[in-house]
């Protein structure tokens, strides 16, 4: 008898529950609908990058048609994500109501690796090897790479980053990447020599020489005699002195 009891108070709490957050989402909803309330709030991550702004969110919400509006809350979150993510530096959203019934949205930019002049044209590689637009709002501090005019060359220059991103201590100072089919150089900060890679094979083995060559260097504080440091054979680096 206990036990039934236990049940259906059990299966009361369930179902008010559930008719409570039901109500609560068609209210957060309808506060939506009703006011296209100008507080919701905005989120854009990683923080740091800002090649997008609030303010460009709130102008592909702002072409939301009724019938887009007047959907049920579910199906509307998942439009809403759609069309912010068809913002170009956008590679995903997530949409949300809170207990009052005001809506997050969190919007995630793409991470890029470097600039790159493509075909004569300044454009961001974008973590996969894709290619994507300039922000209008904010120049980042990356690498620059030169000579790319075509996607072989554009998958080579990836491949490299890729790569080279296990060494955080090179990585962060590389500056600028020259790029011709026969083979790829480099410049870091704090170096004063060209590093010639040659082309994309034993790249781990290359970076690997790299940052060994880059500590005794720096042990030494013969950073600056060198103009160039060529990675290309096999177990050695061929240092040319100025």
């Amino acid at each position: 008898m206990k036990e039934k009891i236990t049940n259906t108070v059990a299966i009361i709490f369930f179902g008010a529950l559930s008719l409570f957050i039901f109500l609560w989402i068609g209210f957060a909803q309808k506060k939506w609908v009703n006011h296209l309330d100008p507080t919701y709030e905005i989120n854009i991550y990683p923080r740091e990058y800002k090649m997008v702004i609030p303010e460009d969110v709130r102008k592909k919400i702002s072409s939301l048609d009724d019938a887009m509006i007047k959907e049920s809350p579910l199906t509307f979150i998942k439009k809403l994500e759609k069309q912010i993510e068809t913002l170009p530096l956008i590679d995903n959203a997530e949409v949300y109501y809170d207990a009052t019934g005001k809506i997050h949205i969190d919007a995630y930019q793409f991470k890029p690796l470097a600039y790159v002049i493509y075909k004569g044209k300044k454009e961001y590689l974008d973590q996969y090897g894709r290619i994507r637009n300039l922000s209008k709002h904010k120049n980042l501090s990356l690498p620059i790479v030169n000579g790319v005019a075509n996607k072989e060359a554009l998958m080579k220059v990836h491949r490299v980053l890729k790569e080279m991103k296990k060494y955080p201590g090179l990585t962060s100072r590389l500056t600028r990447m020259e790029y011709n089919p026969h083979s790829i150089r480099m410049k870091l900060s704090g170096l004063s020599a060209w590093v010639v890679l040659g082309d994309t094979d034993r790249l781990e083995n290359k970076f690997y020489k790299l940052e060994q060559m880059d500590k005794a260097l720096k042990r030494l504080n013969k950073n600056h005699r060198y103009i160039k440091l060529d990675l290309r054979y096999n177990g050695q680096v061929i240092c040319q002195k100025n």
